[in-house]
């Protein structure tokens, strides 16, 4: 048995200030006017504390089960280049179980079990708004300060094959994930100002699986001991189930 715990943390400061602009200089030239961007402008704070166990039984000389949890805290504060300023905070519990069994010396089969999280972008976060036509086709842009991370439940199977004392691998895994709050671009028509508007959005909850092969192998043969090469291929599928039509 093996037993872990440890904290982790940092503290996250970005301040982007992006000053643009334009000046005419024929037929006669005129005085410079700025055109900086309202999302060029701004500061987002982010700190976040985390701390995990884990623990490592051996059920037998074939059989490991690992099993952790990872807390993460997070307090975020957005601030616009208008001063105008957002705050969020949270915290996550995400379990994770691994299994492992070696079912002959060059054989092992492995199970996972893990919740996982995606964070949104610093950019996407800032209470910004770039406004442009305002139709279909040049929406205004806005931030989304309001966004949630996602999460996702993730199931994994594989089995690695060795030979050569080890020199070369193939794999192969299987894997299946749920994930809630999927973050993808939208476009709306504001009912308030009739004016289109593009913005990041928790759209809805969707789907991941697929099949990855993986190869790597040592070349000796070619008369290069010491070079490994690894290649790999993915076969995905997706889907996302819209919150609004249900579709």
């Amino acid at each position: 048995m093996s037993f872990t715990v440890g904290t982790e943390g940092s503290l996250r400061d970005r301040e982007k200030k992006k000053i643009t602009t334009e000046q005419q200089i024929a037929p006669q030239i005129l005085a410079a006017v700025e055109k900086t961007a309202p999302k060029d402008v701004y500061r987002i704070e982010e700190n976040q504390f985390n701390i995990f166990v884990q623990d490592e039984i051996r059920l037998s000389d074939q059989h490991t089960l690992t099993a952790g949890l990872r807390i993460e805290t997070v307090d975020h504060k957005a601030t616009a280049g208008d001063s105008s300023t957002v705050e969020q905070s949270g915290t996550t519990l995400n379990p994770s179980l691994h299994y492992k069994y070696q079912m002959f010396p060059t054989t092992v089969f492995r199970l996972s079990a893990a919740r996982t999280v995606r964070r949104p972008k610093f950019d996407d976060l800032v209470p910004f708004r770039e406004t442009k036509n305002g139709t279909l086709t040049q929406p205004d842009v806005i931030g989304n300060p309001k966004l949630k991370p996602e999460t996702s439940i993730g199931v994994e199977a594989g089995i690695e094959q060795s030979w050569g004392n080890h020199t070369g691998a193939f794999g192969l895994n299987a894997f299946y994930r749920w994930i809630d709050d999927k973050i993808e671009n939208e476009i709306n028509l504001n009912p308030e100002n009739n004016r289109y508007e593009q913005s990041p959005r928790n759209v809805g909850n969707g789907k991941v699986y697929g099949l990855r092969l993986d190869l790597q192998t040592r070349t000796p043969f070619l008369g290069l001991p010491n070079l490994t090469l690894f290649g790999n291929i993915s076969f995905l599928g997706s889907e996302v189930k819209d919150k609004i039509s249900g579709e």
